[in-house]
């Protein structure tokens, strides 16, 4: 009897023992963008691109001051905005002060994009 009970406390003792310690619940790494596009001014630097404002309040517009000629959104570091209606329409990443993408139009029109920040925040 002595030798069933040493014999089940050894079993317990080392299954606790030798099993693997639980992993960390994953967390992904974070997506937020480090760059404020509110109340900036971005520039192309390829294409038809020229001066894009980027108005804290969802708008867009070709030069700063100019409110009203397309809108934005940012979801994580994937940005999307469109022009005149969805006339022209870009979808990309914002990475630090650079923006990558491709931009299309109701053409049928294709292009790559890239924008740099030129201007901050106020």
């Amino acid at each position: 009897m002595k030798r069933t009970a040493t014999i089940a406390v050894w079993i317990c003792v080392s299954s606790v023992a030798f099993t693997a310690p639980a992993r960390p619940l994953y967390v992904p790494p974070s997506e937020a963008p480090t760059v404020d596009l509110r109340d900036t001014l971005w520039q192309g630097i390829a294409g038809p691109d020229r001066n894009i404002y980027f108005h804290s309040n969802g708008q867009l517009s070709y030069a700063r001051g100019q409110a009203g000629f397309g809108s934005w959104r940012l979801d994580g570091c994937e940005l999307y905005f469109e022009f005149n209606g969805k006339y022209r329409e870009f979808r990309g990443r914002l990475e630090g002060d650079n923006i990558h993408g491709e931009s299309w139009n109701i053409k049928g029109l294709k292009w790559q994009t890239s924008l740099r920040r030129v201007s901050a925040p106020k």
